[in-house]
């Protein structure tokens, strides 16, 4: 293992896919200087829907806020110049991972990988070639490359993993709901609700990313897996509108998978300024057996992570339990028909409805109250808190949440109980869920 880790290798593939990275990154920057997201995303909202593990990760004042995305779309041009590349990338690592943090309205496994990556790049020496770095261009020890090849294959694998369930192969859902999306607004209608369209996607898209994995890494399949994955992604860019940069810098980091001594042939009969690999670099180059040791660690969390769901009872896209950090990516549709919570005041023996948007929520944080249970449970405590702020005391706070999952008629998410009065917790079992009606 440890040879495989040392050997040298061309930096040119990493530091291209360093570009591409930086790229999309500059786009995400200025996207969310564009939605103006610090203030309806962070600033505005009373409540914050945290993760159990980050309950003290809070909201700095405004203007630190925008200083601190601003400072992500400087960070992104020295990413792509390779311009103090380790204070860019653990910048950008620290912010946004702070900034996804503090909601998880907000998360997304594309930003999830991105946060990862932007790591990576922190302990990794991408810029060795097409950058301002001076000097001659020196070969880096593989596992810089392998570590990102690794954790894209665990992505796509895992992705597969999650859609081994009776929605997905039974019921072709969500893939019936999200083509008929789809076909309500292109000229492609007829083939897009046909059975061959939906059949096509939900098996080929398993198939996909349970193979893609070892069709790249496999190099007699490789050619294959890089066309099959191009493919994949630029129908995956077509099909969603919800998931920005991803298939893009998805795309972009095949080159990973592609020989770099090859690749630098190729790009160098187009850009003519590329410097020539260093001929008297070693051919192995140690490795730390710290980084060993904490390569083996990171990915036996990564392996590990996304099987924790196991240890629940329950339907995991309904309960929303164990769902963070595990690529379960693109498995559910939900339609919500609806959201109301109350007050009910046992004293005067009425029932005080609960205007949501009083608490500055943004859309997403009103839809992620029914998508993930266990925000209801957070929204009903702050709801308690702001009744009894006004006197109130003998009441308790329950939501009326009815909701279309995965083609299903509507049904009730939350049970008929005070909510405000349920313990929440990373180990809890979600018996405030109601059970899915199959």
């Amino acid at each position: 293992m440890k040879n495989i880790l040392s050997q040298s290798k061309d930096p040119i593939t990493l530091s291209f896919f360093r570009i591409i990275f930086g790229i999309c990154f500059l786009w995400e920057s200025i996207y969310l200087i564009k939605i103006n997201f610090v203030t309806v995303f962070l600033t505005n909202p009373q409540v914050h829907f945290n993760y159990d593990f980050a309950e003290f990760v809070k909201p700095l004042p405004s203007g630190l806020l925008s200083l601190l995305v601003i400072g992500l779309f400087a960070a992104s041009l020295f990413l792509i110049i390779g311009k103090y590349l380790k204070v860019a990338a653990w910048y950008l690592f620290f912010t946004f991972s702070y900034i996804l943090l503090i909601d998880k309205a907000y998360y997304n496994n594309h930003l999830y990988l991105i946060c990862l990556l932007a790591g990576f790049f922190a302990i990794t020496s991408s810029d060795e070639s097409l950058s301002v770095k001076k000097g001659s261009v020196k070969h880096i020890p593989n596992w810089h490359i392998l570590l990102f090849q690794i954790q894209l294959v665990i992505v796509y694998f895992y992705g597969g993993i999650a859609k081994i369930n009776p929605d997905w192969l039974v019921r072709m859902e969500p893939v019936k709901t999200i083509l008929a999306q789809k076909a309500a607004n292109s000229a492609l209608d007829t083939i897009l609700l046909s059975d061959a369209a939906v059949y096509f996607i939900s098996y080929g898209g398993l198939v996909f990313d349970l193979l893609i994995g070892f069709l790249l890494f496999y190099r007699p399949t490789r050619k294959l897996g890089l066309i099959a994955a191009l493919i994949f992604n630029i129908m995956n860019a077509w099909l969603f509108d919800d998931i920005n940069i991803f298939p893009f810098m998805m795309m972009g980091a095949l080159v990973l998978f592609i020989e770099p001594d090859t690749f630098r042939k190729f790009i160098g009969q187009y850009i003519t300024s590329i410097k020539p690999i260093d001929a008297s670099s070693k051919s192995t180059i140690p490795v730390d057996q710290k980084v060993v040791i904490g390569l083996a660690i990171y990915f036996i969390i990564q392996l590990s992570l996304p099987l924790r769901h196991l240890l629940f009872e329950g339907n995991t896209e309904w309960t929303g339990k164990a769902q963070y950090f595990s690529w379960r990516m693109k498995i559910q549709t939900r339609k919500t028909e609806q959201l109301e919570f109350a007050v009910m005041n046992y004293d005067k023996k009425e029932v005080i409805a609960v205007d949501l948007r009083s608490f500055g929520l943004n859309d997403d944080q009103l839809r992620l109250l029914s998508m993930h249970p266990e925000t209801g449970i957070k929204m009903a405590k702050a709801i308690r808190e702001t009744a009894e702020k006004k006197g109130l005391r003998n009441i308790e706070v329950k939501a009326k949440v009815k909701v279309s999952f995965n083609g299903r008629p509507a049904q009730m998410l939350y049970k008929d109980m005070d909510l405000s009065k349920v313990k929440e917790g990373v180990f809890e079992p979600r018996e405030y869920v109601v059970e899915l009606k199959e």
